[in-house]
């Protein structure tokens, strides 16, 4: 049986709506980990020993042993911490290095403005094409809009109109901003997506006990759901190892 794993994420943003809110979900999933097994807020610098007996060096802590590593972090993340260790490939290196990321802006507000204003024409999504943005947000140009209406399909938002734009080409109206996140978005490539098929669905994932979690190990649109497929597949694979 696997006792000790370790997982490292990275940091993202997401907005989810529900009754009890996102807190809950995650109070649900960690209430089997004694509270003394997570950390959070805890950057990792890197990573020794060999597979079967790792450890996690943060600052002057250290965590461990472990027996496997699971990196939840973007392919740069991942590459950076594993240089660290004595036993990752440079091959690997060379293959993480082929997934490229660019700057995202997602905004959740209540500015009805970002989608058509007839109700016959409203869809859970909505897209502009590349136009020239606001002085602020130069580093978008060329980079379609979307908006998702995030009460259009939920029960628990009937009482409130709340959109999440991606990639604006202006900012909402003043006082209808909820939050906002600047982040690393995987861009996939036929490169990338290559090296995901050939090298990360075969011979790396889970070499020398090391696994990769994220939207980029997944097939389809890099979003939150290819972040849950790829932790799926990774957790089967653990499990039928033991078996």
């Amino acid at each position: 049986m696997v006792d000790y794993i370790a997982a490292v994420f990275g940091t993202r943003h997401y907005t989810i709506a529900s009754p009890q809110g996102f807190r809950a979900v995650v109070n649900a999933l960690i209430s089997p980990i004694p509270s003394s097994n997570i950390h959070t807020s805890t950057s990792i610098s890197r990573i020794s020993g060999t597979p079967s007996n790792y450890m996690l060096h943060s600052g002057t802590k250290t965590f461990g042993p472990f027996e496997h590593i699971i990196l939840a972090t973007p392919a740069p993340i991942s590459s950076s911490i594993l240089s660290t260790t004595s036993t990752s490939p440079k091959s690997l290196h060379t293959a993480l290095a082929k997934f490229k990321y660019i700057p995202t802006l997602v905004i959740t507000h209540t500015d009805p403005s970002f989608i058509p204003s007839h109700p016959s024409l409203q869809r859970d999504l909505h897209f502009q094409r590349p136009i020239t943005p606001v002085p602020s947000l130069r580093k978008l140009s060329q980079y379609t809009q979307a908006t998702h209406i995030l009460h259009y399909r939920s029960p628990h938002l009937k009482s409130t109109e709340v959109y999440q734009t991606t990639n604006p080409h202006r900012f909402p109206k003043k006082g209808t901003v909820l939050s906002q996140t600047w982040f690393e978005r995987y861009l996939p490539s036929l490169e990338s997506l290559r090296v995901r098929r050939e090298v990360f669905e075969g011979p790396a994932q889970g070499a020398g006990n090391v696994w990769f979690v994220g939207s980029w190990v997944a097939e389809g649109v890099p979003l939150l759901e290819g972040c849950v497929v790829s932790a799926e597949k990774v957790v089967e694979k653990l499990l039928a190892s033991e078996v």
